[in-house]
């Protein structure tokens, strides 16, 4: 998930694959795109001295980019014709979930700016490649980077949730009273930003008391 490489338009269904999924049952591609899109991933392409594209401009073939879609909710909505959340949960979420309400580094305040549809910057390279080493607030983010909770930018090496199916699954992560507090608090920061911007001196004075 977060370096293909070649492997970048098999690790999902492609939008040229869900197209054509959606003419052969008759299914609005639209709706099944607001709802199941988001995926990214490029293939970045060692450099091959024989390949065609190097030998008629004499340079390494270029990375293409990919927005892949989850096989099982395709399949799904596509074979019922009912659009909602198909996401699977796994017992490595459930154990994930108690970092996040722990607000193991940082992780609630992380998630809060993400389900507001922010980007985050991150480190995946101290990530170990296992289910239960977790050192930092990015390695347990890397790690929802490959169960498909989050996807990845690896231009800017940046992640956000993918669509609408996933943030429907955060959503429902965080009904719990232990959120109220830490969503309250992005809310009201996000108002102090903006008075900033507005130079409202009264209502960041207001904030910056509370």
């Amino acid at each position: 998930m977060m370096f293909p490489r070649q492997l970048a338009p098999y690790t999902g269904f492609t939008e040229d694959e869900v197209k054509l999924l959606c003419d052969s049952y008759g299914r609005d591609f639209e709706r099944i795109k607001s709802w199941y899109d988001g995926y990214e991933v490029s293939d970045i392409v060692q450099p091959d001295p024989n390949h065609a594209e190097y030998k008629s401009i004499g340079k390494a073939p270029t990375s293409r980019h990919y927005a892949l879609y989850s096989p099982l909710s395709v399949v799904e909505s596509i074979t019922t014709g009912v659009i909602r959340d198909y996401w699977n949960k796994t017992e490595t979420y459930e154990a994930l979930a108690l970092y996040i309400r722990k607000d193991f580094d940082g992780l609630k305040d992380a998630v809060a700016l993400l389900m507001d549809g922010g980007r985050l910057a991150i480190d995946t390279s101290t990530y170990q490649n296992d289910m239960t080493t977790f050192t930092c607030r990015d390695d347990v983010l890397s790690l929802l980077i490959h169960l498909g909770y989050l996807g990845f930018d690896d231009g800017r090496s940046e992640v956000f949730i993918p669509n609408r199916e996933i943030l429907d699954e955060f959503r429902t992560s965080t009904k719990g009273g232990e959120w109220k507090d830490t969503f309250k608090s992005f809310e009201d920061s996000l108002a102090l930003l903006d008075a900033t911007w507005k130079c409202n001196e009264n209502t960041v004075a207001e904030f910056v008391e509370n």
